[in-house]
Protein backbone atom coordinates (compact mmCIF):
# COMPACT_ATOMS: atom_id res chain seq x y z
CA UNK A 1 0.00 0.00 0.00
CA UNK A 2 1.37 3.68 -0.91
CA UNK A 3 2.30 6.00 1.76
CA UNK A 4 -0.41 8.11 2.88
CA UNK A 5 -0.24 12.22 2.41
CA UNK A 6 -2.02 13.87 5.71
CA UNK A 7 -2.15 17.72 4.45
CA UNK A 8 -1.40 20.02 7.44
CA UNK A 9 -2.55 23.26 7.96
CA UNK A 10 0.42 25.12 7.02
CA UNK A 11 0.60 23.45 3.48
CA UNK A 12 -3.05 24.56 3.14
CA UNK A 13 -2.02 27.95 3.37
CA UNK A 14 1.10 28.07 1.63
CA UNK A 15 -0.55 26.64 -1.49
CA UNK A 16 -3.27 29.10 -1.48
CA UNK A 17 -1.38 32.07 -0.32
CA UNK A 18 1.44 33.16 -3.19
CA UNK A 19 3.32 35.17 -0.54
CA UNK A 20 3.45 32.52 1.49
CA UNK A 21 7.40 31.92 2.30
CA UNK A 22 6.35 28.03 1.34
CA UNK A 23 4.50 29.13 -1.45
CA UNK A 24 6.99 27.54 -4.39
CA UNK A 25 8.16 24.67 -2.21
CA UNK A 26 4.60 23.62 -1.62
CA UNK A 27 3.20 23.52 -5.18
CA UNK A 28 6.44 22.02 -6.44
CA UNK A 29 6.32 18.96 -3.85
CA UNK A 30 2.50 18.96 -4.26
CA UNK A 31 2.96 18.64 -8.42
CA UNK A 32 5.56 15.63 -7.48
CA UNK A 33 3.68 13.64 -4.86
CA UNK A 34 2.43 11.28 -7.37
CA UNK A 35 -1.34 9.62 -6.60
CA UNK A 36 -1.42 8.44 -3.50
CA UNK A 37 -4.11 8.86 -0.83
CA UNK A 38 -4.47 12.10 0.43
CA UNK A 39 -6.09 13.03 4.04
CA UNK A 40 -7.28 16.28 5.71
CA UNK A 41 -8.83 17.13 9.01
CA UNK A 42 -11.93 18.72 9.20
CA UNK A 43 -9.72 20.81 11.80
CA UNK A 44 -7.38 20.94 9.71
CA UNK A 45 -9.25 22.88 7.24
CA UNK A 46 -11.19 24.92 10.32
CA UNK A 47 -7.37 25.88 11.47
CA UNK A 48 -7.07 27.37 7.46
CA UNK A 49 -9.93 28.74 7.09
CA UNK A 50 -9.44 30.99 10.30
CA UNK A 51 -6.07 31.96 9.37
CA UNK A 52 -6.79 33.45 5.93
CA UNK A 53 -9.53 34.94 7.33
CA UNK A 54 -8.00 37.13 9.68
CA UNK A 55 -4.83 37.90 7.28
CA UNK A 56 -6.57 37.82 3.93
CA UNK A 57 -10.14 38.68 5.02
CA UNK A 58 -13.61 36.52 3.84
CA UNK A 59 -13.64 36.60 0.46
CA UNK A 60 -10.24 34.42 0.34
CA UNK A 61 -11.31 32.47 3.20
CA UNK A 62 -14.53 31.21 2.18
CA UNK A 63 -13.34 30.43 -1.55
CA UNK A 64 -10.37 28.68 0.21
CA UNK A 65 -12.78 26.48 2.07
CA UNK A 66 -15.22 26.36 -1.04
CA UNK A 67 -12.13 24.89 -3.08
CA UNK A 68 -11.08 22.85 -0.61
CA UNK A 69 -14.72 20.76 -0.25
CA UNK A 70 -15.02 20.55 -4.27
CA UNK A 71 -11.81 18.83 -4.14
CA UNK A 72 -13.33 15.92 -1.29
CA UNK A 73 -16.19 15.58 -4.04
CA UNK A 74 -14.15 15.43 -6.46
CA UNK A 75 -12.18 13.02 -4.88
CA UNK A 76 -8.75 14.35 -4.52
CA UNK A 77 -8.58 13.58 -0.73
CA UNK A 78 -10.98 12.27 2.32
CA UNK A 79 -11.61 14.35 4.80
CA UNK A 80 -11.71 12.93 8.27
CA UNK A 81 -14.16 14.50 10.69
CA UNK A 82 -12.97 13.24 13.94
CA UNK A 83 -15.21 11.46 16.12
CA UNK A 84 -15.09 10.72 20.32
CA UNK A 85 -12.78 7.81 20.12
CA UNK A 86 -10.35 10.21 18.14
CA UNK A 87 -10.58 13.37 20.42
CA UNK A 88 -9.72 11.15 23.10
CA UNK A 89 -6.55 9.67 22.23
CA UNK A 90 -6.06 13.11 21.34
CA UNK A 91 -5.83 14.42 25.06
CA UNK A 92 -3.48 11.53 25.72
CA UNK A 93 -1.24 13.56 23.35
CA UNK A 94 -2.10 17.11 25.29
CA UNK A 95 -1.11 15.21 28.49
CA UNK A 96 2.46 13.29 26.94
CA UNK A 97 3.33 16.45 25.50
CA UNK A 98 3.04 19.12 28.12
CA UNK A 99 6.40 21.33 27.48
CA UNK A 100 4.88 21.00 23.57
CA UNK A 101 2.43 24.19 22.82
CA UNK A 102 0.51 21.48 20.75
CA UNK A 103 -3.45 22.67 19.41
CA UNK A 104 -6.34 20.65 19.56
CA UNK A 105 -6.26 20.58 15.67
CA UNK A 106 -2.26 19.10 16.12
CA UNK A 107 -3.25 16.60 18.73
CA UNK A 108 -6.26 15.30 16.72
CA UNK A 109 -4.13 15.07 13.75
CA UNK A 110 -1.53 12.89 16.03
CA UNK A 111 -4.69 10.33 16.65
CA UNK A 112 -5.42 10.45 12.85
CA UNK A 113 -1.96 9.33 12.03
CA UNK A 114 -1.77 6.81 14.34
CA UNK A 115 -4.91 5.17 13.87
CA UNK A 116 -3.77 3.34 10.47
CA UNK A 117 -0.78 2.90 8.08
CA UNK A 118 2.23 4.96 6.92
CA UNK A 119 2.15 8.59 6.55
CA UNK A 120 4.08 11.65 5.58
CA UNK A 121 2.78 14.59 6.79
CA UNK A 122 2.54 17.65 4.17
CA UNK A 123 3.07 20.75 5.93
CA UNK A 124 5.92 22.69 7.88
CA UNK A 125 4.49 21.80 11.48
CA UNK A 126 7.79 20.31 13.24
CA UNK A 127 5.35 18.68 16.05
CA UNK A 128 4.71 15.84 13.94
CA UNK A 129 8.17 14.86 14.30
CA UNK A 130 7.29 14.31 18.03
CA UNK A 131 5.36 11.19 17.08
CA UNK A 132 8.05 9.90 14.30
CA UNK A 133 6.33 11.34 10.75
CA UNK A 134 7.94 12.27 7.98
CA UNK A 135 7.65 16.21 6.98
CA UNK A 136 7.75 16.87 3.63
CA UNK A 137 8.49 18.45 1.23
CA UNK A 138 11.27 18.56 4.10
Amino acid sequence: MATKLFIDTGALIALKLRGDPHHQAAVRFLQEAGRRPRVISSLVLAEAYTWIRYHYGFPAAVASVEELLEGESLGLYTVVRPERQLEERAVGFIRRYTDVKLSWTDAVSFAILQESGEWEVFGFDEHFRLIGCILVPG
